[in-house]
């Protein structure tokens, strides 16, 4: 068990390390949720 969670730490911290490119795409995400709407008639 130790050696997954150490290697879960490892995970979130290389993903905390990485530059926030995903910062951008949540502000895509939002407007792209306006898509989902059922459009209307």
């Amino acid at each position: 068990m130790s050696e997954t969670v150490r290697q879960i730490k490892e995970q979130v911290m290389n993903l905390a390390c990485r530059p926030t490119t995903s910062a951008p795409n949540d502000t895509d995400d939002e407007s792209d949720e306006d898509d989902y709407v059922e459009p209307t008639p």
